[in-house]
């Protein structure tokens, strides 16, 4: 529980730390780029979105190409098993 709440605060504290700085740099990038296109949320959305992606192909990339070798789905008892060796649905042809 203590790595939740570890989370869980981090979390809280990003958001906080984002929320405030937000506006302030929204009307600095106002200011000095004259547009009506709403750059520095976009640039927020798109970091995150980046940082998100990131995430996910690392925890994919560390955690599942560790499981080589490990035969935990294949069928036992003479029964062919409807996964293959790496995980994914058995097709037959």
């Amino acid at each position: 529980f203590f790595s939740a709440g570890n989370l869980l605060a981090s979390g809280v504290l990003l958001a906080a730390g984002l929320v405030h700085q937000l506006p302030e740099s929204i009307g600095k990038l106002r200011i000095s780029i004259e547009t009506r296109f709403p750059v520095a949320t976009f640039v927020t959305g798109l970091t995150f979105c980046g940082f998100l992606i990131l995430e996910e192909y690392l925890h994919t990339h560390f955690t599942h190409g560790n499981q080589h070798g490990h035969d935990s789905h294949s069928g036992h008892g003479g029964h062919q098993s409807d996964i293959d060796g790496r995980g994914h649905p058995y097709k037959d042809g």
